[in-house]
């Protein structure tokens, strides 16, 4: 890959990608990994300036179909073998992502995805309110209806 550039657009390339966010850069690394040496990434500000450097971090399986769900996997085994591949400390940590939810009306769908989550091999708990006093001790539980937890989830 060409090193960081604010000069002109190579005038050829393996591939081009645009958008230096978390997707693109994730492409071009992969792309490098199989073989490809030229290979240029185009943003129009700087490396994760959108949305990609407003993320919490979080690293997450709480998804609602299987395709998003087996997705998500790939990606926290990627994160769980980074520091090794890269030489470098990624800080990833796992311990859970809690999912909190206001609403009655969502308890069905949790319910719903934590079957399916637990189907794919994401260990996923359904919480009751005060069940989540244990993660987070000082949460406000007065409004909260249920919460779901895969202790596998994490942030980076």
């Amino acid at each position: 890959m060409i090193p960081l550039s604010r000069g002109p657009v190579p005038a050829s390339a393996d591939a081009v990608i645009i958008g230096g966010g978390i997707n693109g850069l994730t492409t071009a690394y992969e792309l490098a990994k199989r073989g490809l040496k030229n290979v240029v990434v185009i943003e129009k500000n700087y490396i994760g300036s959108g949305s990609t450097g407003r993320c919490g971090g979080g690293i997450r399986q709480q998804w609602t179909t299987e395709e998003n769900i087996r997705l998500a996997q790939e990606s926290v085994a990627v994160y769980e073998n980074m520091t090794t591949e890269l030489g470098y400390q990624v800080f990833f940590r796992q311990g859970g992502y809690l999912m909190i939810t206001e609403s009655e009306s969502d308890l069905p769908a949790l319910r719903k995805a934590v079957t399916l989550q637990n189907q794919c091999d994401v260990p996923t708990e359904f919480l009751q309110p005060e069940e989540c006093l244990k993660i987070v001790p000082d949460l406000d539980v007065s409004r909260l209806k249920g919460a779901t937890l895969p202790h596998t989830d994490g942030t980076a």
